[in-house]
């Protein structure tokens, strides 16, 4: 998906809310570490999951109230992730640089105000998730097989909530999305069979308008 694509695609999405009466379009920004878990599928063979990767999700989304400090979140974000994974014994990764476009669905509850203008928020939810691209990084060897078009995450998620003037709101917390699903849908040439599911966990920042 080119650039142009996603910026197109995240437009169609808020020209969509105009009907909601209630609604903040929003933009945020979250530094998150890009990981994993590795599950081994034959007792003959452990797997090694390298080092966590800093990525960057950004992206518009829209929150809709539906009750009184209750509020549907969704959006389009794009989400680069990074899959770094061996056999135990090898020093030699295979790495994928794998792109992502998400679309969160989820509850975000509020407390009341406990100081002027602020207030906290709980998100629970899911995140349906597309690959749009996928680099390997690590031709010399090949322990990733190919993956899987499609991806699924929890979501969980806190923080603080500001309201900055009239029709500014800031934020900030942390957030954490737990992979549901093996990410891999290729054969094992080489290798020994496994599964892979991907973990993101970091900030959360934004503003709404």
């Amino acid at each position: 998906m080119s650039t142009k694509s996603y910026v197109l695609l995240s437009l169609l999405l808020l020209s969509t809310f105009p009907a909601f009466s209630q609604f903040k379009i929003g933009v945020k920004v979250a530094p998150v570490l890009s990981t994993g878990r590795v599950v081994s599928q034959d007792s003959t063979q452990e797997w090694t999951r390298f080092s966590s990767a800093p990525r960057i999700i950004v992206g518009p989304f829209v929150d809709i109230i539906f009750a009184e400090n209750y509020f549907f979140n969704t959006g389009i974000l794009f989400a680069p992730k990074r899959f770094s994974v061996a056999p135990a014994n090898a020093t030699t990764p295979d790495v994928r640089n794998v792109q992502y476009v998400q679309v969160p669905l989820s509850l975000k509850l509020y407390t009341d105000e406990f100081r002027l203008d602020t207030r906290l928020y709980i998100q629970m939810g899911g995140v349906a998730e597309i690959k749009v691209a996928d680099e390997d990084l690590e031709a010399s060897v090949d322990y990733l097989p190919e993956l899987n078009l499609f991806d699924g995450s929890l979501l969980f998620g806190g923080g603080v909530e500001y309201r900055w003037g009239y029709n500014t709101t800031l934020y900030g917390g942390l957030t954490y999305q737990r992979g549901l699903f093996n990410v891999i849908s290729g054969a094992y040439a080489l290798t020994a069979p496994y599964n892979f599911k991907s973990d993101l966990i970091g900030l959360d920042l934004g503003v709404k308008f």
